[in-house]
């Protein structure tokens, strides 16, 4: 064992070494060599953290395999612009089947994609090698471990060229023309960080409390500590000692036996407690920590403890598409254009485009809301709203036609249909005619914007009921308790009312060119929401009343405005 621990001691100095020497070239720039030399990067709590180490970490495996599957799971289409504002989606080019179907004999798309993406996220870098036919045009892709695999600049040409070191040793020099090189933040543009590497100490202490944690419930919940004898005993003894104590009192299920010590012993504790070392404030720590690394909503890892509550879940769920993901998609849209498609290809308007809206959709109920003003606003036709929702187009072109409001047809049309009306009819006619036809455009639009009205006041009502609920199920504490409570909450609740109202506003300007004044809404649901709670004398009962009655209350008030603002 001696002579065994000598040696790793020796190939730990020499790693050591070899690492600092190459710090400042490629050829070790994920690290993959220290790796293999020195079981990792040694971190301040004394844990060597390697990319296969750090997957141990439940948050770590969490975020990574997250964002590799929603990222490989949208659909990339392959587009070609036909005029400066239309695009036609091209089944027929070779690149959808790679990546919507199978890239290589070996794998499928999602497969494909979700390794590369988790190979950049982990290591900085994914790569795939370009196979191509006699033609030069790509027919499969293949997977290259980015621990084996390192771009350099070549020293007689200055080209980049990729060196693959294969399971044997061997190493085999790639053109950067054939290789798919996803990367993620780097200093140079050549390589991405290695983020497990540059996370060493946020996965250190991860790894650092697991291990603590597993190690006291391994000794039976039974901190560490010093058996006092009062006799000198000889190192036999004291060996026999130990094994004895050990095998009666280590393990979770000798966990409490008696303790009985005689001679005079002593057993002193000398390992700190968790609750000493703050050992579950650390774990909890740690998850946010680490999804910091990766631009992850915590929540997004089952942490919704951080959750401020419905409200904000929703609305982080809308930033981890945009803030999280879009960046991934956007680097495979860009790297598919400039190493798959050929020159002629990209000058005849080809591109590569995610599915990103298929994210975004809401509930059933959402939707059908949302198709049905774009419907009756004249933006959307059946067989568009029937594409949305994967379903085929009506027979014959029925589903292709386009509604149109009353008081939104074109000039020409309006002056022609006045010249015949004045012809026709007499001026008091006309006059009731225009009448009756405002009264009808203003039934519609309030027709149209009541489902709009009622999904907002189900979504903010909602909200603010579930919290309500969830903080009285343990039970009703003291008004100056209530009040802090209710002022921190409500501060939340309103950020997300206003945030509500002004979608709202802006899209009925964008639809009706008017605006709308929403302060008595935003009011209502917030400071007299509050005021009524803590004023109330039975705080349980007034939750009640509101879950029953708060929606239709709130949509009347959003339908009030539509309607004076129409």
């Amino acid at each position: 064992m001696k002579i065994i621990e000598t040696a790793s001691k020796i190939w730990k100095s020499v790693g050591d070494k070899l690492f600092r020497i190459k710090a400042a070239t490629y050829t070790d720039k994920d690290g993959w060599f220290r790796d293999f030399m020195v079981s990792g990067h040694q971190s301040m709590s004394g844990i060597r953290v390697t990319n296969d180490t750090a997957l141990q970490i439940s948050t770590v495996f969490d975020c990574i395999n997250a964002i590799s599957s929603d990222v490989a799971k949208i659909p990339l289409m392959i587009l070609r612009r036909t005029t400066p504002v239309t695009k036609e989606e091209r089944y027929d080019h070779p690149l959808y089947n790679i990546f919507n179907l199978t890239p290589n004999t070996e794998m499928t798309a999602m497969d494909f994609r979700q390794v590369l993406t988790a190979h950049c996220l982990g290591w900085g870098n994914g790569y795939a090698e370009i196979e191509r036919d006699i033609y030069g045009f790509p027919i499969a892709l293949w997977i290259l471990r980015p621990d084996r695999t390192i771009p350099k600049r070549d020293t007689n040409s200055g080209k980049i060229i990729y060196e693959v070191m294969d399971d044997t040793g061997t190493k085999t020099t790639i053109p950067a023309k054939n290789v798919f090189h996803l990367k993620g933040l780097g200093f140079d543009g050549l390589v991405g960080y290695n983020v497990i590497r540059y996370a060493r100490e946020s996965l250190g202490l991860a790894i650092a409390s697991e291990r603590f944690g597993a190690s006291f419930f391994g000794n039976g919940s039974t901190p560490g500590g010093v058996l006092e004898h009062p006799n000198n005993l000889s190192p036999e003894a004291q060996v026999r000692l130990k094994k004895a104590f050990e095998d009666e009192h280590s393990g979770t299920e000798k966990a409490h036996h008696l303790l009985v010590l005689e001679e005079g012993m002593k057993f002193t504790a000398t390992s700190i407690a968790p609750e000493e070392s703050q050992f579950i404030e650390t774990r909890q720590f740690t998850i946010p920590e680490i999804c910091r690394w990766f631009r992850m909503p915590p929540n997004k890892v089952g942490d919704s403890n951080r959750a401020a509550g419905w409200s904000t879940i929703e609305m982080t769920n809308t930033e981890y598409v945009t803030d999280t993901l879009m960046p991934w998609l956007t680097r495979w849209e860009q790297t598919v254009g400039i190493k798959l498609f050929s020159a002629d290809e990209i000058q005849n308007g080809f591109m590569a485009k995610h599915k990103a809206s298929e994210l975004m959709r809401g509930d059933l109920k959402t939707r059908y809301s949302s198709y049905s003003v774009g419907r009756q606003w004249g933006w959307l036709n059946v067989d568009e709203i029937r594409e949305l929702e994967d379903m085929n187009p009506l027979p014959d072109g029925n589903g292709q036609k386009y509604l149109e409001p009353l008081n939104m047809t074109n000039t020409a049309n309006n002056t022609a249909n006045n010249t015949a009306n004045n012809t026709a009819n007499n001026e008091n006619n006309e006059t009731d005619e225009l009448d009756n036809q405002k009264q009808d455009n203003k039934a519609l639009k309030v027709a149209a914007f009541s489902l709009y009205a009622e999904d907002m006041a189900e979504r903010i009502v909602n909200a603010e009921i579930r919290e309500l609920e969830k903080h009285f199920a343990k039970g009703v504490e003291s008004k100056g308790k209530l009040a802090d409570w209710a002022e921190s909450f409500y501060n939340k609740q309103a950020s997300y009312v206003a945030k509500t109202l002004t979608s709202f506003e802006d899209f009925f300007q964008k639809i009706n060119g008017k605006s709308v004044a929403t302060e008595p809404i935003f009011n209502y649901c917030w400071a007299q929401s509050r005021d009524a709670l803590l004023n109330s004398q039975n705080p349980l009962a007034l939750v009640a009343e509101w879950k029953e009655n708060k929606r239709e209350t709130v949509k009347q008030m959003i339908l009030g405005v539509i309607k004076n603002g129409v």
